[in-house]
């Protein structure tokens, strides 16, 4: 997920080659100056967030960190964030994001399988079962005011007297591990290296510039539209921009937003953690032209009573990812916000964002699809046979970007798979899309999802829509279970949306009208909410767990 907007970037002074010690110093070099990022009451600069980097990196080095060794973070978005991942790039080291939600259970396996020693973990919010969980290894506590290196003896304080040099790291070495999401089962450490991570970012950074791309008259075209949708809101966001996201840092999409906008010159705004009225208040209050959420982050949003009453009149566009985005969340998001959508398609293998719908689309494809592909990134739709598809028809999507995973750390799951290709590798992702004759990419589901029910395809996506548009229903998931030589069953999980009440006849009645007879569902059931990721995604393996076992 990745949002764009017509004004015309401050540029990016990335590189090819580059690592990202030297890209935040190019940041600097060409930065207009002023407040870069925002959380709370925390107002830091570039170079602002370079000394406390610098600071982390004496303390680390202190502990004994050293290049290519592995550092994990439990801590929540702001400064300390992003200096403590900075701070262990000077190093050369690897940062390993962990997901501050994990049971102490998960974290000691996520640590044990990347291999690290050293874990920084948030000092305000230190808790005794996550620092037992993490007993085999040195922890450093990280606060809001100063960083602490924690190690068996009991050392406090700075470590040394001098900076560690920068650590000369390649532009091929690791740089950072994510945790997947862990929709469909255990998760996995997804690996980038210092190359793919700049490769992302500089993609986000043409992408956020190409509005300007093709001839005087396409340009000219494109801001006409704009300037007919949203007025005049598009000139209030020229130069530096203000953008600003609630999403994990931990996560590959907000690791993306965030050097996206840091390194190209904006300013980012961001919160600990996330509260659907206080990210409306800060909409308002910090000015924000570009906010980056999931849809379930969205639909709180939308659901919060005194929405009336804030002014989200500087907002140009909001881009929603990390998950499906129907076609009636991202034209309420329109109707609200009175800007634009852009609904993205990316993953943590892939490196963040690769496709994402623009601002001068047509709106049915604004809130319909995922667009087209990011500049410099390469998608097809193909049949089991590897061969594309015809426009319109369903098959498996597959991507070739410079931002593609390294490997996994620990073993990789059965599913992943590449192709080699003549510059880089064909990612297979394992989505269902189609795509129309411009290029436009629409995602049905995953592969593994698709429900074989006799001799018909029934796939996931088209029954969420249909259930997305009754007005009882907040959220839905649909599952596949065996059901012996017939195939599978069509089981639907919903939720009630706030104030409404459902029952399984009216959401039956509902599907038979609008879908084929070989599409609506065997089971409804209704659940006062579904398992959920730290990011927003539905669970699906739980809950097909859940429907095997009460058939069972």
């Amino acid at each position: 997920m990745s949002p764009m907007s017509p004004i015309k970037s401050t540029g990016s002074p990335l590189r090819a080659g580059m690592n990202l010690t030297q890209a935040l110093d190019a940041a600097i070099d060409v930065s207009p100056g002023g407040v870069a990022l925002v959380c709370g009451e925390q107002r830091q600069d570039l170079r602002e967030i370079r000394t406390g980097a610098d600071r982390l990196a004496q303390a680390l080095a202190g502990r004994g960190v050293r290049a290519g060794d592995r550092v994990a973070l439990l801590v929540p978005n702001g400064a300390a964030s992003v200096q403590t991942v900075f701070g262990v790039w000077r190093l050369g080291a690897v940062v390993v994001h962990l997901d501050l939600r994990s049971t102490p259970g998960e974290l000691a396996e996520m640590v044990a399988t990347a291999g690290v020693e050293t874990v920084v973990v948030d000092g305000d919010q230190r808790a005794a079962a996550t620092e037992r969980s993490l007993e085999s290894v040195a922890v450093a506590l990280v606060g809001r005011d100063r960083t602490l290196a924690v190690g068996e003896a009991g050392f406090s304080g700075w470590a040394g007297d001098e900076l560690p040099e920068p650590a000369t790291a390649g532009a091929g070495d690791l740089a950072v591990a994510f945790c997947t999401s862990g929709t469909t089962g255990r998760p996995k450490l997804v690996g980038h290296t210092h190359r793919t991570v700049i490769a992302s970012t500089m993609a986000l950074h043409r992408l956020h510039a190409s509005f300007f791309d093709g001839t005087a008259g396409e340009r000219a075209r494109r801001v006409a539209t704009i300037l007919r949708r949203h007025g005049r809101r598009a000139f209030r966001a020229r130069g530096q921009q203000m953008w600003m996201t609630p999403i994990a840092f931990s996560s590959v999409s907000g690791h993306q937003v965030v050097l996206g906008a840091l390194l190209g010159g904006h300013r980012l705004v961001t919160m600990r953690s996330f509260h659907p009225r206080v990210a409306l208040e800060l909409v308002q209050g910090e000015r924000v032209n570009i906010l980056a959420a999931t849809p379930s982050m969205a639909e709180l949003m939308l659901a919060v009573r005194s929405i009336g009453s804030l002014d989200p009149s500087s907002l140009l566009v909001v881009g929603l990812g990390g998950g499906p985005v129907s076609p009636q969340l991202a034209q309420r998001v329109r109707e609200r916000f009175g800007c634009g959508v852009g609904i993205g398609y990316g993953s943590t293998e892939l490196g963040g964002g690769v496709l994402v719908s623009r601002l001068e689309d047509p709106v049915a494809v604004q809130t319909g699809t995922v667009g087209r592909p990011f500049p410099g990134s390469q998608v097809e739709v193909v049949g089991d046979d590897g061969v594309r598809v015809a426009d319109g028809d369903i098959g498996e999507l597959r991507c070739k970007v410079p931002s593609a995973m390294s490997g996994y750390l620990g073993p990789a799951p059965a599913s992943a798979s590449t192709e080699q290709g003549d510059e880089e590798r064909w990612f297979c992702t394992g989505d269902l899309a189609t795509m129309d004759r411009l290029g436009n990419v629409r995602i049905v589901g995953r592969k593994i999802d698709m429900i074989v029910r006799g001799s018909q395809n029934v796939y996931p996506d088209d029954v969420e829509r249909v259930l997305a548009r009754l007005p009882a229903i907040e959220q839905s998931a649909v599952v596949g279970v065996p059901d012996g030589p017939s195939g599978e069953q069509v089981w639907a999980f919903v939720t009630p949306a706030a104030g409404s009440t459902c029952t399984t006849g009216e959401v039956f009645a509902h599907c038979r009208e609008h879908l084929a007879a070989y599409k609506v569902p065997d089971h409804i059931c209704i659940r006062p909410m579904l398992p959920m990721t730290a990011d927003g995604k539905v669970q699906k393996f739980l809950l097909a767990e859940e429907a095997l076992g009460t058939r069972g």
